[in-house]
């Protein structure tokens, strides 16, 4: 329909999903559209064996992970290109829009360091996610332990799913994106510990589609940089430019990692 704005959201639930409904129905209404709002749990990203709905004009804004926003924008021309990002209250990110990844061991657990963890099972949410399955294998890159270092990896399907696994011990560690921490419940985080943290990293992108209009595009990209923190009840204390060329590090990252 001409008169909505699709709006697909692959970061629920480790995200609310009322965090994307609260944007969809602010950005929309900038735009003089009306938000239809969808919600992919598979994966954090358009994934590489399926046809991309920004290229297929089944979406026209999304909220993905930076490894599928980096592969998008391999094509010439690109199907999408960065809105405003958001800025969360974490405040490690000091008011930029980043995010940390802390690996996460159960609070009763002997491990205090990566090293501690050999043959440890690990839980991720999906292969497309950044903070929680490449981040890892950047983890053991850094610290020359290898890939083959941790035991086996099972898929959990959110960063929340990943903590639950940790904190009742169906896997020993698992890497949480930082910026989900206060949708854990207060429970729940008492029975679990960090042991490292790595990042920062930037935000994941909000993807608007090439072909919409660029009076759309541009009362999006605007309506999202004025605001302000309407969205402070879901964390978001504002939104902020995303350079596309701040993806560089990531995109020579998952490059290295995906050779070894």
């Amino acid at each position: 329909m001409e008169d909505s704005l699709r709006f697909l959201t692959y970061l629920t639930p480790s995200y609310p999903a009322e965090l994307f409904h609260d944007i969809a129905a602010f950005a929309a209404a900038a735009a003089g559209r009306r938000p239809v709002v969808d919600i992919e749990t598979r994966w954090s990203g358009p994934p590489p064996n399926e046809p991309d709905p920004f290229s297929t004009g089944s979406a026209d804004v999304g909220f993905i992970c930076s490894p599928s926003y980096l592969r998008l924008t391999e094509d010439s021309p690109p199907p999408v290109e960065l809105l405003p990002a958001p800025v969360f209250a974490e405040p490690r990110n000091e008011g930029r829009p980043v995010y940390f990844c802390d690996v996460i061991v159960a609070a009763t657990s002997p491990a205090h360091s990566v090293a501690d963890l050999e043959g440890a099972t690990w839980a991720y949410n999906d292969t497309e996610s950044l903070s929680g399955y490449w981040s890892m294998l950047a983890v053991l890159d850094e610290t020359d332990l290898g890939r083959e270092f941790l035991g086996e990896a099972r898929q959990s399907g959110s960063h929340l799913a990943s903590i639950q696994a940790v904190a009742s011990d169906v896997v020993a560690t698992a890497v949480i994106d930082g910026n989900v921490w206060p949708t854990v419940a207060p429970e729940l985080r008492h029975r679990i510990r960090t042991i490292a943290t790595v990042g920062p990293f930037p935000a994941q992108p909000i993807v608007v589609r090439t072909s919409l209009t660029e009076g759309v595009r541009t009362a999006l990209a605007t309506a999202l940089l004025e605001a302000g923190d309407r969205f402070a009840a879901h964390g978001v204390v504002g939104f902020a430019h995303q350079d596309p060329t701040l993806y560089a590090a990531e995109r020579q990252l998952l490059t290295h990692l995906r050779s070894r």
